[in-house]
């Protein structure tokens, strides 16, 4: 539903894959009143791990939360990502789906198709941001400059 997993190997060598990470990810903000940085990302890069969302102008409850991990490979690097719904829509859709479940208790299959409804919006909203994410992700560190 709300999950995918993506691993590719790059010719680059890790520091210059985190190198190239960082020209596009911009530094955490809280302040919702931050203006939108010029960089298409927005998180931390660490050494061996990063975590980051794209940056987009509206509040998007599907838009993935990137987390990877880059490590040596034989020739450059091996790149591991996971993106994720961020986990308090997750909270509040189980949440909804449970009150759902009591409330209609009567109906099994108008349950069933309540819930059905809600992992394909899900599906629907989320899948498209990771495959947008996951074309940036290989084409910024799979291709050498």
């Amino acid at each position: 539903m709300g999950f995918r997993r993506v691993q590719f190997t790059s010719v680059l060598a890790p520091e210059e894959a985190r190198a190239r990470l960082h020209e596009v990810v911009a530094a955490p903000t809280i302040d919702i009143f931050a203006r939108r940085p010029e960089q298409s990302y927005r998180g931390r890069v660490g050494v061996e791990q990063f975590e980051i969302r794209r940056v987009l102008g509206i509040r998007n409850a599907f838009a993935p939360i990137i987390r990877g991990r880059i490590s040596q490979a034989d020739r450059g690097s091996q790149i591991d990502v996971q993106m994720t719904v961020y986990p308090a829509f997750m909270v509040l859709f189980v949440l909804l789906m449970c009150a759902l479940l009591v409330s209609t208790s009567e109906s099994k299959r108008e349950t069933a198709l309540l819930l059905a409804l809600g992992v394909v919006i899900t599906a629907l909203g989320f899948m498209p941001e990771a495959r947008r994410s996951e074309r940036f992700l290989r084409e910024l560190l799979e291709s050498p400059r």
